[in-house]
């Protein structure tokens, strides 16, 4: 991610990799992930034009076949991409941060336009 080879569906998430590099807290397993979201949503959700909380419990949600470990280490980066959304909401504030509960994982949202 660092080399920007693949443009992300979302500018806030450019943001988010610019300040976890910055902050020397960036790692391959976020670049892997984060990319992998985002081609998720330009795929899945082609004709929206921002991030929606749809497309996070989407993707959060724990897939038939995946065991806790490998669901909770597939949305890492993407429950702290709304971490880092949320902390930076000026005017919003939204419930709570992530709830995992077997099959369903609600990680609160705001609306934001998707990158150009």
């Amino acid at each position: 991610m660092k080399n920007k080879q693949e443009q992300l569906a979302f500018s806030i998430m450019d943001d988010f990799v610019n300040y976890r590099v910055a902050s020397q807290s960036w790692c391959n397993c976020y670049d892997i992930h984060l990319k992998a979201f985002s081609t998720y949503c330009k795929t899945a959700y082609s004709n929206d034009d921002e991030l929606t909380q749809q497309m996070i419990d989407s993707w959060c949600k724990q897939r038939d076949a995946e065991l806790n470990n490998s669901c909770r280490t597939r949305i890492y980066a993407v429950i702290n991409l709304v971490d880092y959304i949320n902390a930076r909401a000026e005017n919003r504030r939204f419930p709570g941060r992530i709830h995992q509960g077997g099959k369903k994982t609600t990680i609160y949202l705001m609306h934001l336009p998707m990158k150009n």
